[in-house]
């Protein structure tokens, strides 16, 4: 069983206990370092709950997760020295 099973399982039935958390953690960070950052707390947030949907296999919240770079290497390295 690999890690990201064993994920999938702790969240199974838990989905809205992990957001509520995500919930309280960005706001406890948005009062510790104010209105200035607050959007992108608010944007981390989201994101962290589109990643819980998707590990239990729900379709994700209306945020879209399309400019989340992928892990993946480049098919083609870059030439250099030429």
């Amino acid at each position: 069983m690999g890690i990201l099973d064993k994920i999938k399982n702790l969240l199974s039935g838990r989905q809205d206990q992990v957001k509520s958390g995500i919930d309280k953690a960005s706001g406890a960070v948005e009062s510790k370092i104010g209105a200035k950052h607050a959007s992108k707390v608010d944007q981390v947030a989201e994101k962290a709950k589109d990643v819980v949907d998707k590990l239990a296999g729900d379709t994700p919240s209306t945020s879209s997760t399309a400019d989340v770079p992928s892990a993946t290497a480049p098919k083609d390295p870059p030439v250099t020295g030429v």
